[in-house]
């Protein structure tokens, strides 16, 4: 009986070039329609746009866009942006298209994010933050900056930023006033939670960001925003010496110096160690931080190693602070 040979079955053809644009997670496959006819459904797809990015990334020649701008097929929105011709064009629509101009670690911002959240804002700004530094066309007012994908939302398709990232940062663009309503209207809607933006302010709070000192003073207004944080900070900090097997340090180590008594967040009292979660940046006023430094002074006096971490420290390098509390240890004796 002959042997039978395997033939090879030959490959159906692919998609053609303008069925390759993925949208979200889906695939344009069409075959009954012409590649033309599929860009078009792409752009209706995400509001109307298409960057040239994704144009030749699914095959399209350069003259061939050329050639659909020349007849109208397509229009420009920004550079390197595309409407497909007769698509409609609203305000969502523009700021999507303005994510696709700024790539793709872009995001909707300040008071265009508030208004894509749903918060009281009246606005035709269209603000975006790219972590590139860049020449915005006109309409767009850019800001650099790189947004923690914890931060980031997708509303209707558009990237943008959480609620408690906008009102960290919107107050570099708007009055106080007008931060403590977005405020107080996204805590009663309950689009926030208070712990969702004390956590984006100890990580992202850093001096220097715009619209940072009027959020932290609008949120101290509604609760105890000294004591929230340090309590958050001392909680994480607590966990390293059990994670990295450390020993145990006596927490909330009372010491009494002359008249004064002091609260040690974590000590080991008989090598004279004291550790500490450094939330100066968070602190109000001048006179908080004078206190914590007079604090710290008398400790020195009295012979005490006093150890500080921040909440990047130890939130983010938890073994440098274990590493170091370790060192400390070698090198004091127990008394």
């Amino acid at each position: 009986m002959a042997d039978l040979a395997e033939k090879s079955v030959p490959k159906s053809p692919g998609p053609s070039p303008a069925a390759r644009i993925v949208t979200g997670s889906r695939l344009y496959r069409s075959m009954s329609t012409s590649w033309i006819e599929q860009v078009a459904r792409a752009a209706e797809a995400q509001g109307g746009s298409l960057s040239r990015r994704q144009l030749a990334e699914a095959g399209v020649a350069d003259r061939t866009i050329s050639r659909m701008l020349e007849t109208g097929r397509l229009v420009e929105l920004y550079p390197r942006v595309y409407r497909f011709g007769g698509s409609p064009l609203g305000w969502e629509e523009r700021v999507r298209a303005a994510t696709h101009w700024a790539g793709e670690d872009a995001v909707a911002s300040q008071r265009c994010a508030a208004r894509l959240l749903g918060l009281p804002i009246r606005s035709e700004v269209i603000e975006i933050t790219t972590p590139r530094k860049a020449r915005p066309p006109e309409g767009i007012a850019l800001h650099c900056g790189r947004i923690d994908p914890v931060d980031r939302r997708m509303v209707r398709g558009i990237p943008t930023t959480s609620v408690a990232r906008t009102l960290l940062t919107i107050g570099a663009v708007t009055p106080a006033s007008l931060v403590e309503k977005l405020m107080d209207e996204a805590l009663i809607g309950r689009k926030v939670k208070i712990a969702e933006m004390v956590d984006v302010l100890m990580r992202e709070g850093r001096r220097g960001v715009r619209g940072v000192s009027t959020f932290r003073n609008v949120l101290a207004k509604r609760i105890d925003l000294p004591e929230t944080i340090m309590t958050k900070l001392e909680q994480r900090l607590g966990t390293i010496f059990a994670e990295y097997r450390l020993p145990p340090a006596v927490p909330q180590f009372e010491v009494m110096l002359g008249e004064r008594r002091l609260v040690i967040d974590f000590a080991y009292p008989d090598r004279k160690i004291a550790i500490e979660g450094d939330g100066h940046q968070f602190h109000l006023s001048r006179r908080d931080r004078e206190r914590d430094l007079e604090r710290q002074n008398l400790l020195l006096i009295e012979g005490w190693l006093v150890l500080r971490y921040t909440w990047e420290k130890v939130t983010k390098h938890r073994r440098e602070v274990a590493d170091s509390i370790r060192a400390a240890l070698q090198s004091r004796t127990a008394s």
